[in-house]
């Protein structure tokens, strides 16, 4: 197993700011006057998937990790959790905390929120990370699904995957024969991960936690119909675009085609990496965003 081990201590500086009407769970750690980066996870997750890299970014920024409204100890939101929706109750949460300006990374259908924050407030926005996010071919199967399926029936079957995994909490002892078993934690992680045996016991058990939670479907509803590559042609601030070589969920084509339609991309392909890159690869993962979000390479 991996020797990388996630920060308890982090535990210790969740909050929970009252936005919208609505509690929303925040980590608020790091150097104080420094940039803002903000974590944003995907779905059937929470803010505990950034655990790994979490001390590390926080050595150089003041880093935000927060639960989306129906996920870990945030509060539901209302049906069809839409990624204009999620922008706009990012945007609040920063309001209560007084921030300004921020830079985002976001994993997965969070990679969507963030982008679709930064169309809608470039003037509050630095810079954007997008972590195994191109997912065109999933937004694609919202908007034409019997079409979509029989494109590509092997992308169709890993969405199916992935929802009901999320929708179904994972009791403790089912947790601990994942991690503890080889053959379980292979079959468990197959959608997720190229090495299975690279993930920290401590991460892989706070992940296994995230399934079951009630955003899962409002998240999955909110994305019906929204054009990721629509609002990546409105975004004008720098992007990193990040994915593993082996992700089942989204392809390197798709990565292509997402820098494409951005104004000023970057790409970090993980090799041999899958979905999950930062608990596959936290390492790799955290020398990529130090390096793009660097203080002095701004202006």
């Amino acid at each position: 197993m991996s020797g990388h081990r996630v920060d308890p201590v982090f535990d210790d500086h969740e909050r929970i700011v009252r936005v919208d009407g609505s509690d929303v769970a925040v980590v608020d750690v790091g150097a104080r006057d420094g940039d803002v980066l903000v974590l944003v996870h995907g779905i059937g997750a929470s803010w505990r998937f950034w655990r790994s890299i979490l001390a590390p970014l926080a050595t150089e920024h003041r880093v935000l990790a927060l639960d989306l409204p129906g996920f870990g100890r945030s509060a539901p939101a209302a049906p069809r959790l839409t990624p204009e929706r999620t922008a706009v109750t990012l945007r609040h949460v920063f309001d209560y905390l007084e921030i300004e300006r921020v830079s985002l990374c976001g994993h997965s259908m969070g990679g969507i929120a963030v982008l679709e924050y930064a169309a809608r407030y470039p003037d509050q926005t630095d810079r954007l990370a997008l972590v195994s996010a191109a997912l065109i071919r999933v937004t694609g199967f919202f908007k034409e699904p019997l079409e979509s399926v029989m494109r590509y029936p092997i992308t169709a079957a890993m969405l199916g995957i992935q929802l009901l995994n999320a929708t179904i909490p994972i009791p403790k002892p089912v947790r601990s024969l994942v991690v503890e078993q080889h053959w379980l934690r292979s079959m468990t992680l197959w959608p997720y991960v190229a090495n299975p045996d690279a993930l920290d016991d401590d991460a892989l058990e706070q992940a296994l936690r995230g399934p079951g939670t009630l955003g899962t479907l409002n998240a999955t509803l909110g994305g019906i119909g929204y054009d990721l590559l629509a609002a990546a042609s409105r975004v004008r601030v720098p992007v990193l675009v990040l994915n593993g070589t082996a992700d089942r969920l989204v392809s390197i084509e798709e990565v292509k085609v997402l820098s494409a339609a951005l104004a000023e991309p970057a790409e970090v392909l993980l090799e041999g990496v899958g979905h999950w890159p930062p608990l596959e690869a936290p390492d790799a993962v955290t020398s990529a965003l130090l390096h793009f979000f660097a203080p002095e390479r701004e202006g």
